[in-house]
């Protein structure tokens, strides 16, 4: 720094020193007043752009880690709502058995017993009320069908899969009542030449029999050119999961293997009006094929299955009834029980996307937001050397004006 001349007055030098260092001072003292003012470090790119680069990293990290919070929440009382239902349903699938448990007593007339399945008959409509009137935004949460994503984290790809595809209503769970039969309805047009007609079967063998539905049968023809060629038969449900099926295609039930398909062969015609059982009540009936002897062929054709209606007007039937209610209350059980374990994993996601939001708004805030204790000492320090400043501009000033006394 150069340093004043005193005899040297055409330029002030030791004043624009002094004016130098106020305005230098003056501009830190603005940086630290804005700090203080705005609780921010940075408050333009300048004042640190690497800082910047890295808090707005954070900052979004912890807006996202706060949206996921929120989804979490709601995905929580989602569940809630269809827990709450299906513990409904289970209770009163509880009264249902406890009736049925009474119709079995033959102490019972057929009138006590008309009356018991027509207070059963209003239980069950009621279950198919609460599975209707179950729903979230217009999804019926406990209806099938559903298989929802939650977006539980603040990467795009940090979802959690919940699988609401188990139906609830009555005829799903197996207790409905009446002489409902196994109807099997094509609902797409039957393929010409590989599957006549599709129908039911009072034989399981040691298998349960399907719950009602939707079903995709497959038939998949591969011809070979001895004239010999083999029919796969694959059943799956509505979600596109294979069920399994009786391979042996027995109709005894002694001889049953679970198994994904169903393999037969056999020259084309002796595929003529033949029944294959799936050992789970339903059979498909297949046609002379001939004009599939020269190819390969697939074909899916999807169906629409429900099973038997129960009763309980006779010490059989309700005994059997109560067997179907034990296997819908396990069902019921099971989802509740699948819900909560959700639930349970959503709450420690919760837990940890908590703490980890807190790191990283900790983190955002080191970089990002000042120290307001030390700003104020910084602030302290720069008015003082402000003062000081302006002092030594002024006394820089007046050290000229020694000069006239040599004119004296």
């Amino acid at each position: 720094m150069a340093q004043g001349d005193l005899t040297r007055i055409a330029s002030n030098i030791a004043g624009l020193n002094a004016l130098n260092a106020l305005k230098a001072v003056n501009t830190k003292l603005g940086i630290h007043q804005l700090r203080l003012s705005t609780g921010r470090r940075i408050n333009e790119a300048a004042d640190d752009p690497a800082g910047l680069t890295i808090a707005t990293k954070f900052n979004y990290k912890s807006r996202g880690l706060g949206v996921a919070l929120d989804n979490i929440g709601d995905a929580k009382n989602l569940l809630a709502v269809a827990e709450g239902s299906l513990t409904k349903i289970n209770d009163i699938l509880l009264l249902i058995r406890d009736k049925a448990e009474q119709a079995a007593n033959d102490t019972l007339g057929d009138a006590e017993r008309t009356a018991i399945q027509d207070q059963i008959t209003q239980l069950l409509t009621e279950i198919n009320k609460i599975v209707d009137e179950t729903e979230w935004n217009g999804q019926k949460l406990i209806a099938g069908g559903l298989n929802l994503k939650f977006q539980t984290g603040f990467q795009a790809e940090a979802t959690t899969d919940v699988d609401l595809t188990r139906a609830h209503d009555q005829i799903a769970l197996g207790v409905n009542l009446g002489s409902v039969s196994r109807a099997v309805s094509a609902l797409e047009a039957l393929p010409t030449g590989l599957a006549s007609a599709v129908g039911t079967s009072d034989v399981y063998g040691e298998y349960a029999e399907l719950a009602s539905g939707m079903y995709q049968v497959t038939l998949s023809w591969d011809y070979e050119a001895s004239g010999t060629s083999t029919m796969i038969v694959t059943l799956r449900d509505g979600a596109g999961n294979i069920v399994q099926i009786d391979s042996n295609n027995a109709d005894d039930g002694s001889s049953n293997v679970l198994a994904s398909s169903m393999t037969v062969s056999g020259t084309s015609a002796s595929f003529g009006d033949l029944t294959l059982n799936t050992g789970r009540g339903l059979t498909i009936i297949l046609p002379a094929a001939s004009d599939l002897a020269t190819s390969d062929k697939v074909a899916t054709f999807r169906i629409d299955y429900t099973k038997q209606g129960g009763s309980v007007s006779s010490n059989e039937s309700a005994t059997a009834y109560m067997r179907n209610v034990d296997q819908a209350i396990a069902t019921v059980s099971s989802s509740i029980k699948n819900i909560g374990a959700i639930v349970s994993r959503l709450t420690f996601k919760e837990e940890n996307l908590v703490v980890a939001k807190t790191n990283t708004e900790a983190a955002y805030n080191r970089i990002m937001n000042a120290d307001i204790a030390a700003e104020q000492l910084e602030a302290m320090k720069y008015q003082i050397l402000q003062q000081t400043a302006t002092a030594m501009l002024a006394q820089a000033n007046v050290a000229p004006q020694a000069v006239l006394g040599l004119f004296r």
